[in-house]
């Protein structure tokens, strides 16, 4: 693609070592898809909004750090990595954060056995979550309290500094 000309509103990346063209507009995840290489997410649903949230697509695109693919619009010449090392310890990583959050067999997965969280964890051999797992058994009660708690802690920290740094 390099001795060609690129049609105007198109654009010419390396996608896992393949010269590829897309759309301008294209986000680096969908160019993936339209070119069969699938990436993990959790929180892109089809027809909406991405917003990067879950980090489970991440890839890498030469920065300093691993960018969400489905938020990260294509730029000319950019190359990009969906299977590294790196990403993929990225990966397992935030799939160990997010098991250690969700009890595990869930609900849904004891009854359909379709749990995508569980299912991604597991194909990226994260099934021992980081931290604390929490059992299916769990009191949610108390767990919701707590988390409110931590929610309330964090929020407010931010405000705190900004306080202190800004007259």
């Amino acid at each position: 693609m390099a001795t060609t000309i690129t049609p105007p509103g198109m654009i010419d990346i390396t996608l896992d070592g393949q010269p590829i063209r897309v759309p301008a507009s294209t986000s680096v995840f969908d160019a993936a898809r339209m070119n069969g290489i699938n990436i993990p997410t959790l929180c892109h649903l089809q027809n909406q909004t991405p917003v990067g949230v879950c980090r489970l697509c991440v890839v890498d695109t030469g920065a300093r750090v691993l960018a969400a693919s489905c938020v990260r619009p294509v730029e000319p010449g950019m190359k990009v990595v969906t299977n590294s090392e790196k990403v993929l310890a990225a990966r397992k990583t935030v799939l160990e954060l997010m098991m250690s959050d969700h009890p595990s067999p869930c609900e849904r997965q004891q009854n359909s056995g379709d749990c995508e969280l569980e299912t991604l964890a597991k194909e990226a051999g994260a099934s021992q979550a980081r931290g604390s797992r929490i059992p299916a058994t769990a009191n949610w009660k108390r767990l919701r309290k707590r988390q409110a708690l931590l929610s309330r802690v964090s929020q407010s920290a931010p405000s705190r500094a900004a306080k202190m740094i800004l007259p």
